[in-house]
């Protein structure tokens, strides 16, 4: 945990930064074994939901938190967290930061649209195409700004164009306004594969 430097300021500043840090990690090794649970268990039994809510919770608040130490990690103290220092690892890239970011915000998304109860909800056409077209923009702005002002070669821009392919796939995906309980189904199953894919 600590191979990468954590400077912000005082030593209270580093305990919180890396209590935020094991409030990430836990919840990151919860969810893929939540995640193996649901998969093998019958669908829809009592031990299929329930593992369904842990990976559910898990990953909401692997998504937060990441989110918000993404956003520590470029606002406070950025010069002296990204500084490669005897004895550690590279420091952080800001393409990563960036990249996890995105990743974070589609991940809350996908959470949101896939798990009940709203993906066995009827939602219209456009509530279902909206914010996936949006994230694709983002998707394809980020990976612009990181191609051209930043560096492509970090890894950051797999992570993007997996989620915008993702996003695609979702804005395709029949919606079960104009389907019936199958597409919800297979709304369901695609986007928490998806995410326990990423979660491992």
């Amino acid at each position: 945990m600590l191979h990468k430097p954590v400077i912000y300021g005082s030593a209270v500043g580093n305990a919180l930064f890396l209590i935020l840090l094991l409030l990430h990690i836990i919840p990151a090794g919860i969810a893929p074994i939540a995640a193996i649970m649901a998969f093998t268990v019958r669908k829809g039994s009592l031990w299929h939901q329930r593992s369904g809510r842990y990976f559910t919770g898990a990953m909401i608040i692997v998504a937060l938190t990441g989110i918000v130490l993404d956003i520590v990690r470029l606002c406070f103290f950025v010069e002296e967290n990204h500084t490669k220092y005897a004895g550690y690892t590279m420091p952080s890239t800001y393409p990563a930061r960036l990249g996890f970011m995105f990743v974070g915000v589609c991940i809350l998304y996908l959470l949101r649209e896939v798990t009940p109860p709203r993906v066995f909800r009827r939602q219209s056409r456009a509530q279902t195409t909206v914010v996936p077209r949006l994230l694709i923009m983002t998707g394809l702005a980020l990976t612009a700004i990181i191609t051209l002002r930043l560096n492509p070669w970090t890894g950051a821009l797999w992570m993007i164009w997996t989620f915008i392919l993702i996003m695609i796939v979702m804005v395709r995906t029949p919606s079960p306004a104009w389907n019936h309980r199958e597409a919800e189904v297979v709304r369901h199953r695609a986007g928490t594969s998806y995410l326990a894919a990423f979660s491992w």
